[in-house]
């Protein structure tokens, strides 16, 4: 019997730490949405607040614009920048200037010497038909006197067969 009791105590005992250890576990359970809902809750506060600081901040910020933050700016860019670009432009317009001067005379000196070469060109070419003419008219001119040669001995051979033909006849008539 005695270890019936002790068995009995035991179980007792048992459920006793088991509902301590249950109810242990809902309070913390509880302790960890309170926290949940608390955080929860900041968050969302935290996040009104800003919202609303970030508007009146802004709203400051755009008060004291002009003179705190715009015009350091605006003088260093009037001051330093522009006239820094400005420079730099001018700079770079002379060496495109300069080259474009360059280019274009190069160019002009290009087409007065091909100018000069399509002319020594054309006169060469000028000459060589002239040289070709006079030669066409030096063999015309050679044939004109072969031509006339030629006539003149076939004309000179027919006299001649006609005077010797005309002397055949006159010894056959005089015979």
């Amino acid at each position: 019997m005695l270890a019936e009791v002790q068995r009995i105590e035991a179980t007792e005992k048992r459920r006793i730490d088991e509902k301590e250890r249950r109810v242990k576990q809902a309070k913390d359970f509880e302790q960890k949405q309170k926290i949940a809902a608390e955080r929860i809750k900041a968050n969302s506060l935290a996040k009104q607040l800003l919202a609303s600081a970030e508007d009146v901040v802004f709203v400051n910020l755009e008060e004291e614009k002009e003179s705190k933050f715009e015009e350091p700016i605006r003088k260093q860019i009037c001051n330093e920048f522009l006239p820094w670009v400005m420079k730099e432009t001018k700079e770079r317009l002379h060496v495109v200037s300069d080259a474009l001067a360059t280019a274009d005379s190069l160019i002009s000196h290009s087409v007065d010497k091909l100018h000069a070469e399509i002319a020594a060109q054309a006169e060469a070419d000028r000459k060589e038909e002239e040289k070709k003419a006079e030669e066409r008219r030096k063999k015309a001119e050679e044939a004109a006197i072969a031509k006339a040669k030629a006539e003149a001995e076939a004309k000179a051979k027919a006299q001649k067969e006609a005077d010797d033909g005309d002397e055949d006849e006159d010894l056959e008539d005089a015979e």
